[in-house]
């Protein structure tokens, strides 16, 4: 088994992720500071080279400092403390980096089988049912709220995330490989396994425990990912255990499966099952209405019936000639039943107004086109779900007045319903049921429904007399939320019934959804009919209809709240959830409302903020929250995935927060805190203070992405307000096109622009060309050049005169290389004092390889080199340029030739030379890549022999510090332990009789200790942590110990450093098995963390899983040697001198300055060589680019040689030399004629 498989594991590593260059992946540090009775908690962290810091919040509580960490690519950072035993935190993102508001932060894992913090156990799975080493289903949870940036590094560190999991955790799918980079990121609190146990419904476990091997149960299988794929490896391995399959419809989550206990159990172990729950055939649940509702009312004074409104009833079967039913839409085949007939009459039945029929039996849309379902004969519920969205059918709504078998339980009938839901946007009503408790259908457990309720009327349209009475199944679900959503009339409903007739009596929750259902309809026509003033766009009912969520928002802010005090009221808010529909206040408050139908997408921590205009004598105020939300985790026991949350203030300050005190009566309550349960929220308030108030909807939590028209993680949501008017406005229309697309890098591409309506011109423009949510251009018709390969988003946001948004989004795809820097190797001293290290006076040379992460080869690649800003000396580059050839996709190549340079003689020991990898360039295609800054870093200084600065032989204490348990001892070894032998293999080594040297060692269990004296516990995860070593001054560290390690088969130990305390790198770790047996000196270079470092820390680390249990780790004599910074040993360089009219000169780079006499014989340009003195007179050769130089000075390079010797000769045609012939074989005149002495050489003239 492999650490992760423990039930904690604290590791905070980083080696997963290359880090950006613009940022540094450093965790902050977290301050606290005590000014009298308030203390402030301070963070200070480093950005592009720049010391930051913040205050995070002041309080009265006791505080303690917790982690800090920071994501890879430092993109993110993270902080958290404890203010009087709870967690706070804060996250800082977006560029620059800034921090959230302070937040508590929930840190229970929500299991059904328990809740758990980080530092606790998981609930123990039953025998049988443990994850096993095959396992790659795992739990891991994050140090704060989920945000995109720890999901992005999970899912770079090769784990696939599947569903979130309540608190900040998600369900990760991982190999060994994965998990162990998982586990080393530094916001990682804890990955656990996801055992086959808790995959088990309670149901289905109760069944387990009786079963015998033949029995047999229909279940639904929940398959990790939504659609076919997923499905058919389920399906595939339930043909392999010989199960039968039941169902398998290629969209959503659920498999039908008919298992042996066995074969439950072995599909439970299938890495794309995530919840087996019980399958159950479904079951039914069982003129005053119109009246109340407010559907006469309507109708008598605005003419709506239900005209161009298309709905569903999907019930038990219908008898679909009845009188009542005239141009009845039949969606599929039927069967003849009363309930059905019931439920269709109450939403479409046309009473007597084609002349036959009875008035009292007139259901709430007469007008509309009613379309029947019978759920006998249904398959595929999400396509037949689908279907209503189009041809024939366009329906707005659909009602269900039958559901799965009766439970308490989110389960996977509940999942399914939030993912039909959520994905095809259609509103949804659904009976809550008839138990009279909370035990109702799971359907109407989902978040993304609208679950009714039922009160008794006594059939009388007077209200003071209903009551709840024991009747309909009532809420709160099983995580708090509150259920139903809205209620209505559970007795005495007179409608249609099979016969061709009527009855009296039909009740229940089964006539209650449908008479919600039937106002909803008219609420879809009314807004069809831009009653609100929301200029909807379209030509039918369907195409004008709002998103679902403004349906439901629209359905529970208009209710009519029954009165009650108290959460024992007969009528209190679980019993009748936020009331019954009212379409005369709808109408008669629409004047005075605002409504968001699906406003900008929030993304994690965004606030969208609304004023709302409250005038003198308002009555109430309502203002109501509603968002959609994926479907929840069945195998937990919170259901909402984001947390989208209201929050209200008065003119005056004063606050509400949604749901607050509506618990407990009709009207919101001041103060309190965030709902962080529901996705309806509601703030209700009597008698307003006129004046303008604020409306704000804030995204606490995003862990999955709820809107997937956008690329980034984000939420829409639902407003709706009425007793108040907003700024509301009519978008422009916008478009562009994009022209090459697909585009190559280093193309111009054209981004065309149309833009019109809404408050007319100007018309402002943000384009997004790369989806890094930052404006690249304000033009309206930019061109743009893409430097790296895109395939993705490019987004326009229009603005029109009255700041009203539209904003398009198109793809593009942009091919071509991606030229980046891989690495730098042949580091080679040309001159200098050969002592191996880089010191000043020094010449040097390395070749960079370069990749090509693109899809396309690069042809002619080049580069060249620059000295970094940061770099705090002169360096000169000799070499400045280098040709890598043509590089295939995937692939490296060397430079040609090396980059040559030579430190300043002034440059300061023990400090790094930065070099830049700058205009990256190819041919073809004829591209600038981005520039690799940073990415080579050269240590000068550091010459001499290593030296040990840090030694502990464990005879006193030098502050090493334990932490979760693992019976760590400092004291003398006993030769205690052993253990038993894994299958097929030897016995285990006890501990050493004597330590290596001295007395004493550091060990697991030294002494005895425990139930396994001498050898390690079961289930531990515990290090021993060195104090802080300073290694400011030192260079080239190396880490030794002597080491006796016995670790089992499963466990793991592991040596980990940390330059910070915070973050933990593994530079040794054992799983498989580790016997020494003897004492053995391993060692490791640890100089990334420790050179320079004055708080470098190292640790021992074992991680437990309960098999076999040895003897653990034992160490002895620590050493930290390395390379001390005071040893630099400068080079010196030949000084410059002169000679006969040419002086030579050092500038402060390095190089060298050649100035000399004008020439005697009128010449005005002159030639530059250059010779060793140590090869003669005849090395002298013309300096590249210097053969014709204008004036009497130059600078040079001083060059890899020695000694060199200079040439100044002027091009004056008139002098050659002073000896020997001239090239066309002339004799050259006698030296006395010469400007020049005779020693010097005109070759340029030549």
């Amino acid at each position: 088994m492999i650490p992760g498989r423990l039930h904690r594991i604290v590791a905070a590593f980083a080696l997963v992720l290359a880090p950006a260059a613009a940022r540094a992946a450093e965790a902050p540090s977290l301050t606290i500071h005590q000014d009298g009775p308030t203390t402030r908690i301070e963070v200070t962290w480093q950005e592009n080279g720049t010391v930051r810091s913040a205050t995070l919040r002041e309080t009265r509580a006791s505080v303690r400092p917790g982690r800090t960490g920071a994501a890879p690519d430092g993109s993110a950072l993270f902080a958290t403390w404890s203010e009087d035993g709870e967690r706070w935190f804060s996250v800082a993102r977006g560029e620059p980096l800034e921090w959230t508001a302070s937040r508590r932060l929930e840190t229970e894992l929500r299991l059904r089988d328990g809740a758990t913090r980080p530092d606790e156990p998981l609930p123990a799975p039953a025998p049988g049912f443990a994850a096993d080493a095959a396992s790659r289903l795992w739990l891991v949870q994050f140090e704060t709220v989920s945000i995109p940036e720890w999901r992005s590094a999970v899912e770079a560190a090769g784990g696939r995330i599947l569903a979130y999991f309540p608190h900040n955790a998600h369900l990760v799918r991982a190999g060994e490989a994965a998990v162990r980079a998982v586990a080393r990121l530094p916001f990682v609190a804890r990955i656990a396994p996801y055992h086959p146990w808790y995959r088990i419904s309670r149901e289905v476990r109760e069944w387990l425990s009786g079963a015998s091997p033949d029995d047999r149960l229909r279940v639904n299988v929940m398959a990790a990912e939504w659609g076919e794929p997923g499905k058919r490896r389920i399906v595939e391995a339930a043909r392999r255990l010989g199960a039968r399959i039941d169902a398998a419809w290629p969209n959503g989550h659920i498999v039908e499966l008919t298992v042996t206990p066995s074969q439950l159990a072995a599909m439970a172990r299938h890495d794309d099952v995530v919840w087996i729950d019980p399958w159950s055939a479904p079951e039914t649940d069982m003129d005053l209405v119109r009246e109340d509702a407010g559907t006469n009312w309507i109708e008598n004074n605005l003419g709506y019936c239900g005209q161009g409104v298309h709905g569903e009833v999907m019930d038990a079967g219908i008898e679909d000639t009845h009188q009542d039913f005239d141009g009845i839409m039949l969606h599929g085949p039927h069967d003849t039943a009363s309930h059905g007939t019931s439920t269709y009459g109450i939403v479409f039945g046309n009473g007597d107004r084609d002349g036959d029929g009875k008035a009292k039996a007139t259901g709430h849309l007469p007008c509309a086109q009613g379309i029947f379902a019978d759920y006998g004969n249904l398959g595929d519920r999400f396509a037949e779900t689908q279907e209503l969205k189009g041809p024939p059918y366009y329906a707005s709504f659909q009602t269900n007045s039958w559901g799965s078998a009766r439970t308490r339980s989110y389960n996977s009938k509940s999942h399914e319903m939030d993912d039909i839901i959520w994905r095809l946007d259609i509103a949804i009503t659904q009976s809550q049921s008839n138990a009279g408790n909370q035990d109702s259908r799971p359907q109407a457990w989902a978040k993304n429904i609208i679950s009714v309720g039922g009160i008794k009327h006594h059939d009388t349209l007077d209200t003071s007399d209903d009551n709840w009475g024991g009747g309909a199944s009532i809420g709160p679900a099983e995580d708090g939320r509150i259920k139903p959503d809205v209620c209505y009339w559970y007795d005495h409903i007179y409608t249609t019934t099979t016969g061709n007739g009527y009855t009296s009596n039909f009740g229940g929750t089964s006539a209650a959804t449908p008479e919600v259902a039937g106002a909803l309809g008219i609420l879809v026509q009314m807004w069809s009919e831009d009653v609100w003033n929301t200029h909807p766009t379209g030509t039918t009912v369907f195409e004008r209809q709002p998103h679902f969520s403004t349906i439901k928002a629209l359905l529970i802010n208009t209710a009519q709240q029954y009165p009650f005090s108290g959460t024992s009221d007969d009528l209190t808010r679980m019993h009748q959830g936020w009331g019954r529909p009212d379409l005369v206040y709808a109408k008669q408050t629409a004047d005075r409302s605002f409504i968001v139908d699906w406003g900008r997408p929030l993304g994690f921590n965004e606030t969208a903020s609304y004023d709302l205009d409250v005038a003198a004598g308002e009555a109430e105020l309502r203002v109501t929250l509603v968002y959609p939300d994926p479907p929840g985790t069945t195998a937990a026991t919170l259901h909402r995935i984001n947390d989208l949350s209201l929050k209200v203030t008065s003119p005056s300050g004063t606050v509400y927060y949604g749901n607050h005190g509506l618990d407990v009566g009709t009207q919101s309550i001041h103060g309190g805190a965030p709902d962080t349960i529901n996705t309806v929220e509601n703030v209700f308030v009597r008698n307003p203070e006129p004046g303008i108030w604020t409306a704000e909807v804030t995204a606490a939590e995003i862990n999955q992405d709820e809107y997937l028209d956008t690329p980034e993680a984000d939420s829409v949501f639902s407003l709706v307000v009425t007793g108040a008017t907003g700024s509301s406005c009519v978008k422009p229309t916008a478009d562009f096109t994009i022209t090459p697309n697909p585009a190559r890098v280093g193309e111009a591409v054209l981004f065309d622009s149309t833009v019109s309506g809404g408050a007319g011109p100007p018309y402002s423009y943000a384009w997004d060309f790369d989806g890094d949510r930052s404006t690249d251009s304000t033009e309206a018709d930019p061109v743009h050049t893409y430097h790296v390969p895109y395939e993705g988003i490019v987004r326009l946001q229009v603005r029109d005169s009255a700041d009203c948004p539209q904003t398009v989004d198109k793809s593009i795809t942009v091919t071509g290389p991606d030229l980046r820097y891989q690495d730098y190797v042949g580091l080679v001293e040309v001159t200098g004092n050969g002592n191996g290290a880089l010191d000043p006076g020094e010449t040097w040379e390395f070749t960079v390889e370069m990749r090509n992460d693109g899809n396309e080869p690069a042809v002619g690649a080049e580069a060249d080199l620059r000295v970094g800003a940061a770099t705090p000396g002169p360096v000169s580059i000799l070499t400045g340029s280098a040709a890598y050839g043509d590089i295939a996709v995937g692939a490296t190549a060397a430079g040609q030739p090396a980059y040559r340079f030579r430190i300043g003689q002034d440059f300061p020991c023990g400090e790094e030379i930065v070099f830049d990898l700058v205009s990256i360039r190819s041919s073809d295609p004829a591209n600038v890549y981005p520039d690799e800054e940073g990415v080579i870093r050269l240590l000068v200084g550091g010459a001499g022999p290593a030296q040990t600065f840090f030694s502990d032989g464990f005879e006193t204490d030098t502050g090493w510090s334990f932490q979760g348990g693992g019976e760590w001892e400092i004291g003398p070894p006993q030769g205690l332990g052993g253990g038993t032998a894994p299958p097929g293999g030897d016995p285990p080594s006890p501990d050493p009789d004597a330590a290596f040297e001295g007395a004493n060692v550091l060990g697991n269990d030294l002494s005895g200790l425990g139930r396994w004296p001498g050898n390690y516990e079961a289930l531990v995860d515990s290090t021993a942590t060195s104090p802080p070593i300073d290694a400011s001054g030192a260079a080239s560290v190396e880490l030794r110990f002597e080491r006796w390690l016995t670790v089992a088969p499963g466990d793991t130990a592991s040596v980990e450093v940390s330059a910070d305390g915070q973050t933990w790198v593994p530079i040794f770790s054992a799983s498989d098995g580790n016997d020494d047996g003897a004492w053995v000196l391993p060692a490791y270079d640890v100089s990334q963390w420790a050179d320079g470092n004055p708080s470098f820390r190292f640790r021992f680390h074992l991680v437990t899983d309960g098999g076999l249990m040895w003897s653990g780790w034992n160490v002895d004599d620590v050493e930290l040697r390395g390379v001390l910074r005071t040893s630099c040993e400068p080079f010196s360089v030949p000084s410059p001198g002169s000679a006969e009219g040419v002086t030579v000169a050092r500038t402060p780079a390095g190089d060298l300055e050649l100035s000399w006499q004008a020439d005697c014989g009128g010449g005005t340009a002159y030639g530059l060589y250059r010779g060793d003195l140590r090869a003669g007179i005849g090395s002298a050769a013309p300096e590249p680019g210097l053969c014709s130089v204008s004036g009497t000075s130059a600078v040079l390079p001083a060059g890899p040689n020695p000694a060199d010797f200079f040439l100044v000769v002027p091009n004056d045609g008139g002098f050659e030399g002073s000896f020997g012939p001239d090239s066309s074989g002339t004799e050259r005149p006698h030296p006395d004629s010469a400007c020049y002495p005779p020693d010097r050489v005109d070759s340029c003239a030549r």
